[in-house]
């Protein structure tokens, strides 16, 4: 039988969760530090607001439609990421086959590796870009510029690097 747990909080310093294969969904999360440990399943967040947001995953996947952090660190070996709205200082993904998308409202740095999955960025901010790739391939919506190795988006600000062996980036 489906199991749900409620609970309502004031904003808290930390927030830890351990799951192995459940459905976990929160409206809005506030909190300094919240870390979600996931073998599988689906995790679902409306808000997020935190100075360091931890998510790591086997083979679970993460949805966040808007994410308000200083370091965001995201790990999965085959699970997908979706995060909208992101205003991060730093956000760090990593994934072996899983598929990323991330809307980047403003971030001071963006770093994704990914062994086979592809990465979709919605780009609302200036960004400079390293993608490195042994077999993946990049396209770009948006109008930019080659600078020794680096592609150049508006006034370049957010540093975005992106390391792949087979997956492919795609910038909008």
């Amino acid at each position: 039988k489906d199991k749900k747990v409620t609970i309502i909080y004031p904003k808290c310093g930390d927030i830890e969760l351990m799951s192995t294969s459940a459905k976990v969904t929160a409206d809005k999360l506030n909190a300094d530090n919240v870390s979600i440990i996931m073998t599988s399943g689906y995790c679902s967040i409306g808000e997020l607001n935190a100075k360091n947001f931890d998510f790591t995953s086997t083979s679970g996947s993460i949805v966040v439609n808007k994410m308000n952090c200083s370091i965001a660190d995201i790990g999965s070996t085959s699970g997908g990421c979706e995060l909208n709205k992101v205003q991060a200082d730093t956000l760090n993904f990593t994934s072996t086959s899983g598929s990323s998308y991330a809307e980047i409202d403003s971030a001071k740095v963006v770093k994704i590796g990914s062994t086979s999955g592809s990465v979709n960025l919605k780009l609302n901010v200036g960004a400079t870009i390293s993608f490195s790739t042994v077999s993946g391939s990049f396209s770009c919506e948006k109008e930019y510029s080659d600078k020794v190795g680096k592609k150049v988006i508006g006034d370049g600000e957010t540093v975005i690097e992106v390391n792949t062996t087979s997956g492919s980036l795609k910038v909008r």
